[in-house]
């Protein structure tokens, strides 16, 4: 009766392999990038960026050096003989002079807001494409946890049938039927949590792409562990030459600077210059002209425009204080992902070369007592379990390896995982 249940086992693993082959498709650097360009003309928070850009940079046009001229039209009520030598009908035009540079401060300010709506559209873009990546990650370690469910499931169902069988033909044990039996209840349960933990990383990957979450999707697997990482200094200088948020956080700076320029401004005078003619209703003869420059005088609310210096002041103490802070981090933040690629890494070699193959090993030996009489079926069934775990926990850090990895290269402004690695194949070869 065991070498039945043995053949039944065996069975069970020409179907788990015939799983593996439905429509796998192992993820790639190649593959993420095309579900990238996808989001690139599908996702709505990137055409929200870019609308941001074009209000910016229409804002920027927007912005007058030369004010419209201002055109005055009016007349004199006086006795006659005054409006004949006066003139009783004024026509004049005043034109704001552009010399106090507010419009150019203006301008300045506006410019810079458009540099920081264009970086904050590239940040959009590089955290939409680090989601992706880790959506997509996620996907496949769902899969991988539902293939191993799956299989789990089947061979306990496999093992209860061979169970029941013996029991039947009067050996066995009630107790270990009744064990296996509720493995099989627990197993089939996590089926039906993965099944769904699959469709809620699916949903989540729909939305990022903004495709239809019923739409039909390939199953994914996890690649190998990648290669190893060698912590360079380049790592650190790109990022702090490269991260997204720190170029936002540069043109930030910028943007207060422009803002003090357009505070000090302010201050100045306004000037403008005029001309004024009058002639008499009479017989339309021109009779005098006047030109004039006319200047504001800013006095009485200088302390209020001091108060708008002093606050641009602070802005640009704070923003500088902001990009401070986050150099900082982002320094701590690339050797911080440096060791979990690394320790996610080791761990997942560890358990392909050492732990997994001593699971099975382990399971194949229990198996073998268990069929000769020399050993209890708990056994079999810890050892068993021993690989279910062992598979999950590799698969586990395979995903996080490849997950800090893509948090990586966000970090770093980079354009995707390969351009990672060869950078630091570059760094290693130039240190050597």
């Amino acid at each position: 009766m065991k070498t039945m249940i043995t053949v039944l086992l065996l069975l069970n693993l020409a179907r788990e392999d015939a799983w593996a082959t439905t429509n796998p498709v192992v993820l790639s650097p190649g593959l993420i990038g095309e579900l990238v360009e996808e989001a690139r003309t599908n996702s709505p928070v990137l055409r929200a960026a870019e609308a941001r850009v074009r209000a910016a940079e229409a804002n920027s046009e927007s912005i007058p050096l030369w004010e419209n001229p201002e055109l005055l039209v009016g007349g004199v009520a006086a006795p006659r003989e005054m409006r004949m030598e006066e003139g009783d009908i004024v026509v004049g035009v005043e034109q704001a002079l552009p010399i106090n540079g507010k419009a150019r401060a203006a301008r300045r300010l506006a410019r810079e807001e458009g540099k920081i709506a264009e970086l904050q559209n590239s940040l959009e873009y590089q955290n939409l494409r680090k989601e992706i990546a880790i959506a997509a990650f996620s996907l496949a370690l769902a899969e991988e946890q539902l293939l191993i469910a799956r299989e789990n499931h089947h061979w306990l169902q496999t093992t209860v049938e061979g169970m029941t069988g013996k029991l039947r033909a009067g050996g066995g044990e009630q107790v270990e039927l009744l064990r296996m039996q509720a493995e099989s209840a627990r197993a089939l349960n996590e089926i039906r949590n993965g099944e769904t933990e699959r469709d809620l990383v699916r949903i989540t990957l729909s939305r990022l792409l903004n495709r239809s979450s019923e739409a039909a999707a390939p199953i994914l697997r996890l690649p190998a562990p990648a290669p190893e990482l060698v912590f360079n200094q380049r790592l650190v200088d790109l990022a702090l030459k490269f991260e997204p948020q720190l170029q936002v956080l540069r043109a930030t700076v910028k943007r207060a600077e422009a803002g003090m320029e357009r505070a000090v401004a302010e201050r100045r005078p306004d000037f403008s210059l005029g001309l004024e003619g009058r002639q008499y209703s009479g017989n339309g003869e021109f009779q005098e002209g006047a030109v004039f420059l006319k200047v504001s005088l800013p006095f009485f609310n200088q302390g209020k425009l001091k108060k708008g210096v002093s606050r641009e002041r602070a802005n640009i103490e704070a923003a500088e204080s902001d990009l401070e802070a986050y150099r900082l981090r982002t320094r701590e933040e690339v050797y911080f992902l440096w060791t979990r690629i690394d320790r996610a890494r080791r761990e997942a070699l560890t358990y392909s070369s050492e732990v997994i193959p001593r699971a099975e090993q382990a399971l194949e030996s229990a198996q073998g007592a268990w069929h000769s009489n020399q050993d209890l079926f708990r056994n079999v069934l810890e050892a068993r379990r021993m690989l279910v775990e062992s598979r999950g926990i590799y698969f586990r850090a395979v995903k996080e390896q490849y997950q800090m990895m893509a948090e990586l290269v966000l970090c770093c402004g980079l354009g995707d995982l390969e351009s990672l690695t060869m950078i630091l194949e570059s760094a290693k070869e130039e240190s050597n």
